[in-house]
């Protein structure tokens, strides 16, 4: 049978069509590849290997093939985890069980809407805003900071706060909150696709002759002048409104604030963007063209993690157990009680 793998329409390699493949469970093209010779341990940029990819994602053919290539099960990514926390993560009972007889060594917390952690069907809906981020960096899309909090967890969580905000502190955490609310990327895009908007196609041209020497400037000067229309007055709103909730989360996790101060946080961008769109699809698309406006070009793999979960058959998806119409108004404060204390770094 031809395939064509994801990362080879991308111009990715063997090893990247592995961990796809995994990834998106296809059964023939992880066994075509492992019959070429491509590790059955390769990693990704964040040390994540195929077994760990296809328990994440509830692929039990996929687990299966790794297993029998003798996928190492005990091997831990960037931030110390297993396939069998992987699948812990995802209440996969089964892929934790394939594991176990494999000689998997850890076991796990399983943390899923149906564990001690159990949020409202609200919070989940909230938490869900950020769920492209979570299936991308392997989070749990059911608890508040993606991960349970321990002192391995709020190390992750300190480490990648100064990495990607340079936030050290709790004062640093909210500017940057305030900022993603009142300015963040979908300021200048509003700036810009004003100025276009007004501006007549000889005009638009001189605009972009000024910013031949600076690549980045141009590529977000197309942007706008090819999405303005379609992204209308909303902009790229939810790249801010998502990231927004997104550092709430985290700062929670690194002990910058408490968890009833994220929740304080988190329901009114989580209200705004319920009444901004009118579906998953729709946000999740915006919260895209945000990324592309920033980064200056579409990102293949998060395409395909907001088509995984869009898709209306795959259970794990929070987008198909939480429907948009979620009532945010009931919402209660004591929900995720048992996590409200972040650790103590001397544990």
């Amino acid at each position: 049978m031809l395939v064509t793998p994801l990362s080879s329409a991308i111009g990715g390699t063997p090893e990247n069509d592995l961990l796809d493949a995994a990834t998106r469970g296809d059964a023939d093209l992880v066994r075509a590849l492992l019959d070429t010779g491509v590790s059955v341990d390769v990693r990704d940029e964040n040390g994540w290997t195929p077994l760990m990819k296809a328990c994440w994602n509830g692929r039990a053919g996929a687990t299966l093939l790794l297993l029998a290539s003798h996928a190492d099960v005990n091997a831990t990514n960037a931030r110390g985890e297993t396939a069998m926390m992987k699948a812990g993560q995802r209440g996969n009972t089964e892929l934790m069980q394939l594991l176990k007889n494999a000689g998997a060594q850890a076991e796990p917390v399983v943390l899923t809407e149906d564990s001690e952690l159990k949020i409202t069907p609200a919070q989940g809906w909230a938490l869900a805003t950020v769920a492209i981020s979570n299936q991308q960096n392997g989070y749990s899309h059911y608890v508040l900071g993606g991960e349970s909090p321990t002192p391995r967890s709020r190390l992750g969580a300190l480490l990648g706060l100064k990495a990607w905000w340079g936030i050290t502190s709790r004062e640093q955490a909210l500017d940057v909150m305030d900022w993603l609310l009142t300015e963040g990327h979908h300021a200048e895009y509003d700036r810009l696709a004003i100025t276009l908007g007004n501006a007549t196609p000889a005009q638009i041209d001189q605009i972009l002759e000024k910013t031949q020497s600076d690549s980045q400037a141009a590529a977000k000067i197309r942007f706008v002048q090819e999405n303005r229309a379609k992204l209308g007055n909303k902009g790229i709103i939810a790249w801010d409104l998502c990231r927004y909730i997104q550092v709430a989360e985290i700062s929670y996790l690194a002990g910058y604030i408490n968890a009833d101060e994220a929740w304080e946080k988190i329901w009114p961008a989580a209200r705004q963007i319920q009444q901004t769109f009118g579906s998953w699809d729709e946000m999740g698309q915006n919260y895209l063209a945000g990324r592309a406006f920033w980064s200056g070009e579409p990102n293949p793999r998060l395409d395909y993690i907001y088509k995984l979960l869009i898709n209306p058959q795959d259970p794990h998806s929070p987008w198909v157990k939480y429907t948009w119409s979620t009532d945010l108004a009931s919402h209660t404060a004591q929900a995720g009680r048992p996590s409200d204390t972040p650790p103590s770094s001397e544990q």
